[in-house]
């Protein structure tokens, strides 16, 4: 093992590398330039919609759509109106600044890293972040989900800085971030919660009352953010929430999803006898009307407990397995269709897997995608796994402790909590965590554990460690 001066060396050598891996990813943004297509999902559309009626008419809905403005939080919509007022309605754009964003998180993983364990899981923890290619693909379309990420990497990133140096302004900015967090997208408004409650058990032992206040203050900042725009949902459907995007859930998505496992029957079928008695055209539904249906759709999960757990489960594994290659060929211009490739996958049938892939796809090398892909996902999995029992056995610190703890449930709560609806790019926002979760549990392959997380205590200078990578 180097000693520290060669090791710093090399520290900085992998840094240089991780900075242009990350320049190169910014070239992505061309394919969307080229083709602004590619950049939009079913759900991209609300998005934009928001978007640009905010940049032309200063008004947060679309007109012949009301519901939208309600199942829609503002503020991934705002974060694509100033890109189109400053640089004009190109999605392009939109796409480089996530693509910059996705970069930032990849940094700030690697701080977060090396502020509460080592700088070499640091930069290992940052490498198999920027090599996730569902983190890189869902950074190519109008989605949410990057944006959310590096807000609440932020957050993370700003708690780290808190358990080394305990300062209110710290739980003063996580608040902050929390709540942006939330109107980016409304599964944050629990996660915040959590974040909250673990917090505030971290100071029970505390025997001054600053410590209290800090967290009382992070609440104040928080929900002064969302109560506001919860407030005006209030006004405009009669009901205090943050989003209709739960109700939407029921009726489209979980009621049907149940109806089908418990009947056997096609989802789309399944769908049809939902909306049966309302017959709805879900870009023009009122909010009232999405809300009674959202509330029988409530009533037919109840009926059917055990294909609504089969379903929920089957969102979960969804979440943390689906293959992100289906992101990739659409991006490349290639037409997917279900190919039966993860089921004779499952069977060991590899020769099958392979076939049944090549006949759907319009170039061999394509092959290479979902392979990588499974790998790094099944590895970062198991790596995410080793790790974590390596920061509860052998820790010696609470900061190590409480940042294995956060990002473990953390985790837990972002794949389980979609279900049913559950899907590749619900895992994203959890793909940081488990990158310095799997950072540990690699860097445990050529080293003994303890010097691993060893960390630095809050009163002491960092320690020259070396550096494993």
């Amino acid at each position: 093992m180097a000693c520290w001066p060669q090791a710093k060396s090399t520290s900085r050598s992998w840094i240089v590398v991780l900075l242009v891996f990350l320049g190169l990813k910014l070239t992505l943004a061309f394919l969307i330039f080229q083709q602004p297509s590619n950049a939009f999902l079913p759900d991209s559309y609300g998005y934009e919609d928001l978007a640009i009626n905010l940049v032309q008419r200063g008004s947060f809905d679309v007109p012949g759509e009301p519901a939208v403005g309600v199942i829609r939080t503002p503020g991934y919509p705002v974060f694509i109106a100033v890109i189109y007022a400053l640089a004009g309605r190109v999605p392009g754009w939109v796409i480089l600044v996530q693509l910059i964003l996705d970069a930032l998180t990849a940094l700030l993983v690697w701080q977060i890293g090396k502020q509460i364990v080592s700088d070499a899981v640091g930069l290992l923890a940052a490498f198999l972040y920027a090599a996730s290619l569902n983190a890189i693909g869902g950074s190519l379309y109008l989605l949410s989900d990057t944006l959310f990420t590096f807000v609440l990497v932020c957050a993370l990133f700003f708690l780290s800085r808190y358990w080394r140096n305990p300062r209110d302004r710290w739980l003063v900015i996580i608040g902050a971030l929390l709540g942006l967090a939330t109107l980016v997208r409304p599964i944050g408004l629990y996660l915040a919660m959590i974040w909250i409650v673990f917090l505030a058990l971290g100071q029970r032992k505390s025997i001054e009352r600053r410590g209290y206040q800090g967290i009382l203050l992070m609440i104040l900042v928080f929900s002064g953010l969302v109560t506001p725009w919860m407030l005006r949902n209030y006004a405009l459907t009669g009901r205090f929430m943050l989003s209709g995007t739960e109700a939407m859930n029921l009726y489209c998505c979980f009621a049907p999803a149940a109806l089908a496992e418990d009947e056997r029957i096609s989802l789309d079928e399944a769908r049809q006898r939902v909306d049966a008695p309302f017959r709805y055209n879900l870009n023009k539904v009122e909010p009232g009307q999405l809300f009674r249906a959202a509330d029988y759709a409530a009533q037919i999960v109840l009926q059917h407990p055990n294909g609504y757990a089969k379903a929920y489960l089957k969102g979960v594994l969804a979440t943390l397995f689906e293959p992100t290659y289906k992101q990739w060929l659409q991006l490349l211009g290639v037409n997917y269709s279900a190919s039966g490739f993860l089921s004779k996958l499952s069977m060991l049938d590899f020769r099958g897997a392979i076939t049944s892939l090549s006949e759907n796809t319009s170039a061999g090398f394509l092959l290479a995608i979902p392979l990588l892909n499974g790998v790094y996902t099944i590895g970062v999995h198991f790596l995410a796994i080793s790790g974590t029992y390596i920061v509860f056995k052998h820790s010696r610190t609470d900061n190590i402790s409480a940042l294995g703890l956060i990002c473990v449930i953390t985790i837990l709560y972002l794949v389980v909590a979609p279900g049913t609806g559950g899907g590749l790019r619900f895992r994203m926002p959890a793909e940081p965590l488990l990158a310095l979760l799997a950072a540990v549990g690699l860097a445990r392959l050529n080293s003994n554990p303890a010097p691993i997380i060893a960390s630095r205590t809050n009163n002491s200078t960092p320690r020259k460690e070396r550096i494993t990578i």
